[in-house]
């Protein structure tokens, strides 16, 4: 005869708000790594190229004026000027889609609150090698039920900042478990 097992207690409600903000921190985390400093050193690095141009546009006004002004060196300055402007406009761009920090995880930890799903793991995902272009993923791992999974997924369109769904897998089960891979 095989001892019985002790049940185990319903987690208490301090237990379910630690896990919840634990799950928060977890979430502002990924972001941060996987959102916010890829997009600064974008814009770190276009910054050094409005630099560089706006050195070069220096250059030529200072060649300009040593030889007594010319067309071909107006034109070259216009040209630069030209550039060094639109990478101050590309540059514009790129900051205006930062989200703000921890903001698109915190839009998503409520999202699933209200659809009734629970966040059990959300870890930082890989996206396709060598796309200069790729949009930083995110894999969560949600207990729910479908009603729940539904209202969460069609409640993505609703977010400040597009999240979309790339893969999704369900395991059939009494509470329904599934992985989701966001695109952020």
């Amino acid at each position: 005869m095989t001892p019985a097992r002790p049940k185990l207690r319903p987690p208490t409600p301090r237990e379910v708000a630690l896990l919840g903000l634990a799950g928060l921190v977890f979430l502002g985390l990924g972001y941060l790594r996987l959102r916010w400093k890829p997009a600064r050193a974008e814009a770190a690095a276009l910054a050094e190229s409005a630099e560089a141009v706006d050195a070069q546009a220096a250059m030529v006004r200072n060649r300009a004026a040593a030889v007594g002004g010319g067309r071909p060196l107006d034109r070259a300055h216009a040209e630069m000027a030209a550039a060094l402007e639109a990478e101050r406009r590309a540059l514009a761009a790129v900051e205006a889609r930062f989200a703000p920090d921890d903001s698109l995880a915190a839009d998503l930890a409520a999202l699933a609150r209200d659809a009734g799903v629970e966040i059990r793991e959300s870890a930082p995902g890989e996206g396709r090698a060598g796309d200069p272009y790729a949009r930083p993923v995110r894999r969560l791992v949600v207990k729910t039920s479908f009603a729940g999974l539904r209202a969460f997924v069609a409640g993505l369109a609703g977010l400040r900042y597009r999240a979309t769904v790339v893969r999704i897998e369900v395991e059939a089960g009494p509470p329904l478990v599934a992985t989701l891979v966001l695109a952020l």
